[in-house]
């Protein structure tokens, strides 16, 4: 099934959503990374909780960062006409998965290849 321009505006406006939000969860992070340390270090427990909050910041702003390149891609893929095919076998992805991840570029069996990949990979390391 072709994907109609109806479905296209309503996922390029639900990207944008969600772009906006991972835009506003990641400058959060960034400004955690700036507060921390701020009151000053009294001990080497603050130290440490200090150098734990720094690590769960620097965690969440890369997710994020990762997040809204992924929903940058697929909002320019609508508008070049891209939106809907899977990067790997060229084949269509389905709407009920774009539906559920609206910045899927690979299709369901493509994707679970790219994970057992990575997976094996982590493994080897």
């Amino acid at each position: 099934m072709a994907l109609t321009e109806s479905f296209l505006k309503k996922r390029e406006e639900l990207l944008g959503l969600k772009l906006r939000e991972c835009l506003d969860r990641q400058k959060q992070a960034l400004r955690g990374l700036v507060a921390i340390g701020e009151d000053g270090l009294r001990d080497s427990a603050d130290l440490a909780s200090t150098i734990l909050d720094q690590e769960v910041n620097l965690h969440l702003a890369n997710g994020c960062a990762k997040q809204i390149f992924k929903i940058s891609q697929a909002i320019l893929n609508i508008k070049n006409g891209n939106y809907g095919f899977c990067l790997s076998c060229k084949s269509k992805i389905p709407t009920i998965r774009l539906k559920a991840i609206p910045w899927a570029t690979e299709c369901l069996t493509c994707s679970k290849k790219d994970e057992s990949k990575k997976i094996k990979h982590k493994i080897a390391d």
